[in-house]
């Protein structure tokens, strides 16, 4: 009996140690495969974590929220100046900002592709900047439109992969982490909030920029969520920030506020000038200086 317990006690005890080696053996593997927040292992597909992320965020109702944009000079971050801006969302296709200060007002416009901006009631010659893309992952709530607008933005949605970024995990759809030199849109793993949004623009000097935006403080109010803070940064340089003063998720909207065939016949366009020159390219703008950024709403 005593043999048989001792054979016994042996086959647990090789039992136990081949486990331990096991284990010890797949934290081993687990290790060396994600030594930098990125792995080659198993990744969601491109249009799944999109999916995921849009269905994280889908409301039944539209949403409108009164914001500060400040707007920063130079590399020590002081604040060139703070303007208040009112924007409204006509979920799933339809935005607009309204900006007041002073003598200066602008109006933007997007609405089912089409887009209006409009300065000092005169409507621009350049619809649509690259400052205004920060918009896209908060309003296209259907997957589909994100989809086509973030191809149309240069966004490769086949590829995707996992990367770190401050201490945590990301889904990046658009690149191979850590190449940050193509447009990609960056999905937090656990909660599938989007966090940054990194687009490329070229200017008429045939230097490339890249704009990033980052989604900072989430909130759930009601049923969606909302960021409290987005920060916009061009070459790793932060020009921009827009804080949330309050949130309104039952606006009720008059239909001619999104209505650009309407707002084209209010308005009249602007004839080509110096000011309209300033518009023509807004990165190569901050790039030279955020000056002359500063200069639409001077």
């Amino acid at each position: 009996m005593r043999q048989n317990s001792q054979i016994t006690f042996l086959c647990k005890h090789e039992k136990t140690t081949i486990m331990i080696k096991i284990f010890t053996a797949l934290i081993f593997i687990a290790a060396i495969g994600f030594p930098s927040g990125s792995s080659d292992a198993y990744v969601l597909e491109g249009n799944h974590i999109l999916y995921r992320a849009v269905k994280k965020l889908k409301s039944r109702s539209n949403l409108s929220a009164k914001q500060i944009l400040t707007i920063y000079e130079n590399d020590f971050q002081e604040t060139t100046a703070e303007f208040e801006e009112t924007v409204n969302y006509n979920f799933p296709e339809q935005f607009r900002s309204d900006l007041l200060t002073g003598q200066t007002s602008k109006i933007h416009v997007f609405s089912k592709s089409e887009t209006i901006t409009i300065f000092n009631d005169t409507i621009s010659s350049n619809p649509e900047s690259g400052l205004d893309h920060y918009k896209d992952l908060l309003l296209f709530r259907d997957r589909s439109l994100l989809e086509e607008r973030l191809a149309l933005l240069g966004v490769d949605i086949s590829i995707s992969s996992l990367g770190r970024f401050e201490n945590r995990i990301f889904y990046i759809v658009g690149a191979k982490y850590p190449d940050e030199t193509q447009p990609q849109v960056w999905i937090e793993k656990e909660t599938f909030l989007p966090a940054r949004y990194l687009l490329i623009e070229s200017s008429e000097s045939g230097i490339d920029s890249i704009i990033e935006f980052r989604y900072l403080r989430w909130m759930k109010t009601e049923k969606t969520w909302y960021p409290m803070r987005v920060e916009t940064y061009a070459d790793e340089k932060l020009i921009r920030t827009i804080d949330i003063n309050s949130i309104d998720t039952n606006p009720v909207f008059e239909k001619e506020l999104f209505d650009i065939a309407h707002l084209q016949t209010v308005y009249p366009s602007v004839t080509p000038d110096l000011y309209d020159r300033d518009e023509a390219d807004d990165l190569e703008e901050v790039q030279k200086s955020i000056e002359d950024f500063k200069k639409r709403f001077d």
